[in-house]
């Protein structure tokens, strides 16, 4: 059998919202990346959660686009978005500055600590963001310049590779 799949683009507790929903529906599985998949798997735990990662090329890629305009940046986002970030500095030239969010940040009562922190930032002379959707929604609240991180055409074939052994899995069962 097939396993049935809605899309949309839902973020954090909406996103967690709807994947308690579509989990009450019968969906086979959830796709999902960032805080997003957080919020999500402290909400469903009867499902398997495919978590989509960022590649390097990706974060490449935006950092030069960023690059552009400046050589201060600062890359914030929730683990694992951000980790080993730093070396990346040394080898493009910037002068990057990590902030790993929080797990328990993604919920909105606690988007008061990331403006907290992207205000620092700010106040550090880094006016460039590359992140994830919350802390580019609140970098330009802020004023500041920013990007998001997207996913190259990569992603969608390892994205369909997971689908296909899952869906591979699940007929077996």
């Amino acid at each position: 059998r097939l396993i049935r799949y809605t899309s949309g683009n839902w973020r954090l507790e909406e996103g967690a919202r709807k994947a308690v929903e579509l989990e009450e529906q019968g969906v086979d599985v959830l796709i999902s990346r960032g805080g997003t998949a957080i919020a999500i798997k402290k909400k469903v735990t009867n499902l398997p959660i495919v978590e989509v990662q960022v590649s390097g090329y990706d974060l490449i890629r935006v950092l030069h686009q960023a690059q552009q305009e400046t050589d201060r940046i600062a890359v914030v986002g929730f683990s694992p978005f951000t980790y080993g970030i730093e070396g990346l500095g040394d080898i493009m030239g910037l002068n990057l500055k990590v902030l790993t969010l929080k797990e328990d940040w993604y919920d909105q009562s606690h988007y008061h600590y990331i403006e907290k922190k992207l205000i620092e930032i700010k106040e550090q002379n880094y006016h460039w963001v590359v992140g994830d959707n919350i802390s580019v929604k609140i970098a330009k609240q802020l004023g500041m310049n920013a990007l998001y991180w997207n996913r190259s055409q990569n992603f969608f074939l390892q994205l369909l590779s997971n689908l296909l052994l899952l869906s591979f899995r699940k007929n077996q069962e």
